[in-house]
């Protein structure tokens, strides 16, 4: 049964991994099964020899260190197991080990991790359960296509229905990395199915890899006709992809605006950050007036102090449902013209200016002057039918939602990166896309970058904005799928970690991060993460019955975030 992955007959793989070894397995032959328990089993090398780097065709074997995987030979089946531990016997002194002729003569040690077990009849790698391999059973390095079988077996295969996309798996290039311990075999770790059956997260510190992971995942991902949108508030991916990758680009506040219309209060608060207090309540009040004076096609802000009140009240009963419409650059000013209350004496009846209102009104007016005067805010809210060169964002957002196997680059950065306008335009776009009606097999991926940033609002750091985690929990049966990166865990809403199904962990050094993902990977593994060179990195899912060690491939794409030197 395990001369089938070596030799001759060695033709599996579902990435096309199919040459011939022509080497049979007596030149992976590494030693036997001398003690088994329930937790590991314990391998005789049966010579110091065995233990030298070897390159055997395309297989590139260093068996003298750990994390290499090997293969048992047993009458239970095919044990596949990975080496956590070498050593030579204590009582070999290191002049016995340096006289060449004594190699024969030591008998080195290995403890292996069982992974998988492929019994008889079965076609792929499973769990090993109860069942263990037994003592004097053979031991042999693992080659490429047991490897790879063995990976393969490792995806949990979801039905067609919950797919992603149901593109032609031959279109999907090599994977964006390779396994770490196996740098030498072209090996097509998993499908995007696997990563985006729920939603992915890469996180690791600063010049852990990170970026370039997320580069080569969209690369990945676009090379193989996955629908991907990139939302992307500071600009760095602005030159990563072209319309050759299908990719259409669009800039908010130069080539695409929104009709302030098509927002609601909501929405309005949301950007402004209003409090639940008393501000959304005065937005949503001057968002009233200026949708009269807009309906009217009146100039200024609509002017309450020294008015009846009861003339006020019956002009604004004229806006309806459909009068959307209204002047954001005149926002501040109508938050001033609110300020009133009934007067007294002889005011009575009509609207007077309130200082206590105003003073109380003024906090939110600050906040709405900053958003125009640090950023381009104002060029993004304007009407797409004034202008022939301007697109609206939702239109294209429906466009590109609606049509197959194209992807879509949203750069936010010509009106503001800082992390307030990033989280306005990402929440934005999240909640329309949520709550649009859902073209059944058009699914995709939305791609944020440092999604801590953009998570937690700006006048309370205590709560999250609702889009990513609203489609976090309901996107997928609306086929949208998350791909975020962060540097800080800890600072992502507990409920969209939670919601989280893969992650790609690159190196955490700190003790609070580490704690936040120690439930996704083992203990073992924890230490590993604090150890991770750049580009190495742990891939942990639901959708693997085993963790993989990755070794990230840099795509090659340009990416505006190198660091400058000194």
């Amino acid at each position: 049964m395990l001369d089938d992955y070596y030799g001759n007959r060695a033709n599996y793989g579902h990435s096309g991994l199919q040459r011939e070894q022509n080497l049979d397995k007596k030149n992976f032959y590494l030693g036997t099964v001398v003690q088994v328990s329930s937790r590991e089993v314990t391998i005789q090398i049966d010579n110091l020899s065995l233990l030298t780097h070897r390159l055997l065709r395309q297989s590139d074997l260093v068996p003298n260190t750990i994390n290499y995987y090997v293969t048992i030979d047993s009458i239970s089946g095919i044990y596949f197991g990975q080496v956590v531990q070498n050593r030579i016997p204590i009582g070999a002194s290191r002049e016995f080990l340096s006289d060449e002729s004594h190699k024969e003569q030591v008998y080195a040690e290995a403890t292996v991790d069982i992974l998988g077990l492929e019994g008889a009849g079965d076609r792929s790698f499973r769990l090993p359960g109860f069942s263990r391999p037994g003592v004097t059973e053979k031991v042999y390095l693992a080659n490429g296509p047991v490897i790879e079988h063995f990976v393969s077996s490792m995806e949990l295969h979801i039905d067609e229905k919950d797919s992603p996309d149901e593109s032609d798996d031959d279109n999907i290039p090599n994977s964006f990395a390779r396994l770490s311990c196996f740098q030498n075999e072209a090996l097509q770790l998993v499908s995007p199915q696997t990563l985006f059956d729920r939603h992915l997260m890469v996180v690791g510190t600063t010049n852990s890899g990170k970026s370039t992971t997320a580069l080569s995942v969209l690369d990945w991902l676009v090379s193989a006709h996955k629908k991907v949108l990139l939302i992307d508030p500071t600009g760095e991916y602005e030159d990563s992809f072209t319309e050759d990758d299908k990719m259409e680009k669009l800039t908010l506040g130069s080539d695409t605006v929104v009709d302030s219309g098509s927002l609601s209060v909501l929405d309005w608060s949301m950007i402004f950050d209003c409090n639940e207090n008393t501000q959304q309540g005065t937005l949503s009040d001057a968002i009233r007036s200026l949708r009269y004076q807009a309906k009217f096609r009146r100039f200024g802000p609509f002017i309450k102090q020294g008015r009846i009140i009861t003339e006020v009240q019956n002009e604004l009963s004229k806006v309806g449902k459909e009068d959307t419409s209204f002047d954001v650059n005149l926002l501040p000013e109508q938050i001033t013209e609110e300020a009133v209350e009934e007067g007294k004496g002889v005011e009575k009846g009509k609207y007077t200016r309130s200082t206590f209102r105003i003073n109380n009104y003024e906090w939110l007016r600050e906040k709405i002057l900053n958003q125009f005067d640090n950023t381009s805010f104002k060029k993004f809210f304007r009407n797409s039918r004034t202008n022939k060169n301007w697109k609206d964002l939702f239109s294209e957002l429906d466009r590109f939602a609606n049509k197959p196997k194209t992807s879509l680059y949203v750069n936010a950065s010509h009106i503001g990166t800082t992390d307030g306008i990033g989280g306005m335009v990402v929440d934005l776009i999240s909640n329309y896309l949520l709550n649009r009606p859902h073209k059944k097999g058009c699914a995709y991926v939305i791609f944020v970058d440092e999604v801590h940033r953009y998570a937690k609002r700006m006048t309370d750091q205590n709560s999250f904005y609702s889009g990513l985690t609203s489609i976090a929990r309901e996107g997928r049966k609306k086929g949208i799928f998350l791909f975020l990166t962060t540097q800080n865990p800890n600072d992502v809403s507990p409920e969209l970690l939670g919601q989280v199904g893969t992650l790609i962990i690159h190196r955490l050094t700190s003790a609070r991060e580490l704690g936040t993902i120690q439930n996704y990977v083992s203990d073992n593994t924890i230490s590993q993460i604090m150890k991770l060179n750049q580009g190495e990195a742990i891939l942990t899912s639901v959708n693997l019955l085993e963790d993989l060690s990755l070794s990230v491939r840099a795509c090659g794409r340009p990416h505006k975030n190198d660091t400058p030197r000194l």
